[in-house]
């Protein structure tokens, strides 16, 4: 279990998200939990200030699922027990959640697009993605307090939901079924990890970088990723020329299309060809070890 966070500190970076406090309601809808998400105005506008080009919310977002599979898969009672803390918020890309040695002191549910990276650092200021986090999991700045370890960041945009850090450890305690749920996605994370690291040493960069773009996609669930070669280049721990030559190999054999800040999947089956065994094996596992968050494989 998490150890109590300490108060926001100046060096973590979480003005760069956007946080709006919403009502949510659970809905029972019999197959899934879903949430209605109610804005409360701040003083007659609901974003006054807002930076870092989130959108407008005012609109009435109407009943949606809550987009997260964990909450997803919270029943009625761990949902009562943590709805009337959760709050929303807009992931910008590239923004830094929090430094290494630094603790993060909400828990953040990233919904729809949204996707997350830990990012490992190596002694000479080297980086590559140890492992990413979308809409099936959960981020937790604890990684990143090991000193010299990494840092949270974003990769691609989008909604998500926070709790802090230390409610959703008093629920926890209180609750051993919503413990059990989390202590499982943290299994799920440490698989990835250990999946991303045989990958990064046994395989080659073109099925590396073909198994980051299913990963995306798969979150994501479009075909259009908002990824630059640089960030492609920092999360696979490769040189940037590197990314940029396979790119348009992969762009040559009509897998994907690309152009500034944006990779398209066009074939997605070729691009399963193209990948090593990683992708296919880890959902394998995954859905294996958790069919509550990935489904039944």
């Amino acid at each position: 279990m998490r150890h109590t966070r300490p108060a926001l500190s100046a060096g973590c970076a979480t003005d760069l998200l956007i946080f709006i406090p919403w009502t949510t309601i659970p809905v029972d809808t019999g197959m899934v939990l879903c949430w209605s998400l109610s804005p409360r105005p701040i003083g007659g506008l609901l974003m006054s200030g807002a930076r870092d080009g989130a959108q407008d919310a005012g609109a009435t977002p109407g009943v949606t699922c809550s987009g997260n599979h964990v909450l997803d898969a919270l029943d009625a009672a761990q949902a009562a027990l943590i709805r009337p803390h959760l709050e929303a918020a807009a992931l910008t890309a590239g923004s830094i959640l929090c430094q290494t040695g630094q603790a993060l002191p909400w828990v953040l549910f990233p919904c729809a697009s949204a996707i997350v990276a830990l990012v490992a650092l190596d002694h000479g200021g080297r980086t590559a993605e140890a492992a990413s986090i979308g809409a099936e999991g959960v981020v937790d700045g604890d990684l990143t307090e090991l000193p010299g370890f990494g840092h949270l960041q974003v990769q691609i945009s989008g909604p998500a939901l926070r709790i802090k850090a230390e409610i959703l450890d008093g629920l926890a305690e209180a609750d051993p079924g919503l413990r059990a749920l989390l202590t499982l996605h943290t299994r799920t994370l440490l698989v990835r990890a250990l999946q991303a690291a045989v990958c990064a040493a046994l395989h080659p960069v073109e099925a590396r970088t073909s198994r980051w773009l299913l990963t995306a996609q798969d979150r994501t669930g479009q075909p259009d990723l908002p990824v630059t070669q640089e960030m492609l280049a920092e999360m696979l721990g490769v040189r940037r020329t590197t990314v940029t030559r396979v790119i348009s190999q992969l762009s040559d054999k009509g897998l994907i299309r690309h152009r500034r800040s944006l990779v398209t999947v066009i074939d997605r089956m070729g691009l399963e060809q193209a990948a090593c065994g990683c992708h296919a094996a880890l959902m394998r596992r995954l859905r294996h070890l958790a069919p509550r968050i990935y489904g039944v494989g």
